[in-house]
């Protein structure tokens, strides 16, 4: 029993030491009704984060949920993120939609999940679910 309970504080411990910014890197893609409506390529390195959004197309009802819209077309250029800075589990960040800054937050929800919160938005936005892809 001991061993067990030594073997898994071990365990825990080499989760908690990678930097939490490599828990972030890769692409994730959040998906509605079969279609992938956002991607988000975030790279690290273990000191520096940086990631950038590519074809989001989110449409949303008065209440905030994801409604069907139009398919991104692909065409559009990768949307930097500015200031990109994690804290814990969550990644927050800002871009600008069109001159107007927007803020967001990439909160980790479990292994290769996350929740994107829309921070301040003219609009109710309720957060979007993605899923990190190989």
């Amino acid at each position: 029993m001991r061993t067990s309970l030594c073997a898994v504080l071990f365990l825990l411990s080499l989760h908690g030491a990678v930097p939490p910014a490599q828990r972030f890197g890769g692409i994730w893609v959040a998906t509605f009704k079969g279609v992938d409506i956002c991607t988000l390529e975030i790279k690290d390195d273990g000191e520096k984060i940086e990631g950038a959004s590519k074809d989001c197309k989110v449409s949303v009802d008065q209440n905030g949920d994801l409604i069907e819209g139009e398919k991104p077309d692909g065409s559009g250029e990768p949307e930097p993120f500015l200031s990109p800075k994690v804290d814990g589990t969550v990644l927050r960040y800002q871009q600008d939609e069109d001159g107007t800054p927007m803020k967001f937050e990439l909160h980790l929800m479990g292994e290769g999940k996350a929740d994107l919160h829309f921070i301040g938005a003219p609009i109710t936005i309720k957060p979007i679910k993605f899923e990190r892809r190989p």
